[in-house]
């Protein structure tokens, strides 16, 4: 027999290469465009200049600092100050 009739050099070793090659490609391909939509995703929920994180920060500060003044921790000269600085901070 020749080499085409009997599966010659795409005989069964070289095809199952071939689409095991296949596969990898587009499993490769599908990883990276998840990859590319979750970092863009979480791109679009950042939030520049940590804004959010910021006031919720100060706000808690505040409510601490209320709380020790309301339990005479401090006095008001420290409270005031201290307001004063999450103000500027703000």
């Amino acid at each position: 027999m020749d080499g085409i009739t009997d599966g010659g050099m795409m005989g069964g070793g070289m095809m199952g290469a071939a689409v095991l090659w296949s596969l990898a490609v587009v499993l490769l391909l599908a990883v990276t465009a998840t990859a590319i939509v979750l970092l863009v995703r979480r791109a679009g929920q950042a939030d520049p200049n940590n804004q959010g994180r910021h006031s919720s920060t100060n706000r808690e500060a505040r409510e601490i600092l209320r709380s020790r003044y309301a339990n005479g921790d401090i006095d008001d000269e420290e409270y005031r100050r201290r307001l004063a600085s999450l103000d500027e901070s703000a």
